[in-house]
């Protein structure tokens, strides 16, 4: 008799860690999806990150081309004023 009821701690015990072990592989489980998620929300934010990124620099090379033929254009009109200034001089 005492190694029956032996044998049924024991049995119990091992129902008990085979509850706890499906437990903690469906936690287990639920983590990973978890981390799949967060893992291809943030590659989408990286890709929109990079995108953002590349048209902010194309942005900024229009503007600085802008800026040289803005800068470009004014000597051009600073050197057409001094030239009108000197020939009306000259005159």
């Amino acid at each position: 008799m005492f190694h029956e009821q032996g044998f049924a701690v024991v049995a119990d015990e091992v129902r008990n860690l085979a509850a706890r072990t499906s437990t903690s592989t469906v936690d287990i489980q639920t983590v990973v999806a978890r981390n799949s998620e967060l893992t291809v929300a943030a590659m989408d934010l990286m890709k929109n990150a990079n995108l953002y990124s590349e048209t902010g620099l194309s942005l900024v090379d229009r503007a600085v081309k802008s800026q040289n033929e803005i800068e470009d254009v004014a000597t051009q009109v600073t050197e057409t004023i001094s030239n009108i200034s000197n020939k009306s001089w000259d005159s």
